[in-house]
Parts: structure tokens; sequence; C-alpha cells
């Protein structure tokens, strides 16, 4: 479900009659592959007459959003549903030592979704498109949407704790700057 047309992919390996890998000795070359692909969905329209080709990625020119961006989303999304749970944790009692595990929490997880933000540029066509097509189709909330709930827990990060976290983050950022300048 991470492009235009709901699809598969299978997986398998190439190995030759002597048992050695070899994907260009089983299928050929990429034109073959595709012949293959074609071979494979005139097999499965057999049973499943419902099936419909989509249109190949070569001929539209789209990019594929890479299963690990889903993967990293969920991943980046429970880790903030936890430093959510901690900030809702901190008391009167434990106002100190709780503020610096959520400090602590947040400096490993911000820079994770500013680099995941940046790794999201190249696909913001592909992914607007999904988005549209997911939101009329489904309701499903798409990698744009988890990225506006990242921004907007960033936003509700008490004051004092953001701007700590952000002169972290600065500290950090310079001096991995300043480490790639003496490499």
């Amino acid at each position: 479900m991470d492009e235009h047309n709901p699809h598969m992919h299978l997986c398998f390996v190439p190995l030759t009659e002597d048992h050695r890998l070899s994907a260009k000795e089983v299928i050929g070359s990429r034109d073959k592959l595709v012949q293959w692909q074609d071979k494979f969905h005139d097999f499965m329209s057999e049973e499943f007459p419902e099936l419909e080709r989509g249109q190949s990625a070569t001929d539209t020119k789209r990019k594929h959003v890479p299963t690990w961006m889903y993967k990293q989303a969920h991943r980046l999304t429970d880790e903030m549903e936890q430093i959510r749970s901690e900030i809702q944790n901190i008391g009167t009692l434990n106002a100190g030592k709780q503020r610096e595990k959520v400090l602590k929490l947040l400096t490993k997880w911000y820079p994770q979704v500013n680099a995941f933000e940046a790794k999201l540029k190249p696909y913001d066509q592909e992914i607007r498109s999904l988005h549209q097509r997911i939101r009329e189709e489904r309701g499903d909330v798409a990698l744009a949407d988890k990225l506006q709930d990242y921004r907007d827990f960033v936003d509700s990060i008490p004051q004092d704790m953001l701007e700590e976290l952000k002169r972290r983050y600065e500290m950090q950022t310079q001096g991995l700057a300043q480490e790639q300048e003496f490499s």
C-alpha cells in the first residue's frame, strides 16, 4: 500500500541448476524481469480476474517510498508516545529527575525526527499523492500525518524543556560539524 496501486512483492532466491546464486542466469535482463512479471500477472488473473495490472514505475517515473521509512515512522511514533507518557509523569516530588529523563529521551529522539523529515523530502510528491489516496479510500494516517504528529508533539513540550532540548541539539550538531572539519 506504499504506492498508488496496492501491490505485492514476491521474493525468491534465484538459484541455478548447479545451486549457484545468479539472478542474471535465472531471470535475465531487466526486460526479461518485466516479461516474467507480465506472465505472473496473466497466471494470477486466471484465478483472480479482479486483479488489475498497474502501471510500471519505469513508465510513470514514480519514486518508490521505501518500506524502512514506514518502519522508522512507527518506531518514532512509539518513542514519541513513551516520551509523552514520561512528560505526564513529571510531578512535584520527581520534577528534577523526571525532567532530566525526558530531556535524555528527547535528545535522542529529536535529531531522528529532523533526519526523518529530511529523508522524506525527495518523496514529497509521492507521499502527498499517497496521503490523498489513503485518506479517500481508507482514512488511514499516512507518513505526512506522522510527521505532523511529531511537529505537534514538539510544540506541546513544556517551553523550558523545549529550549533546553534545542540548546542541546544545537550543541550536538555543532560538535558533529566540528568533528567533520577535523576529519
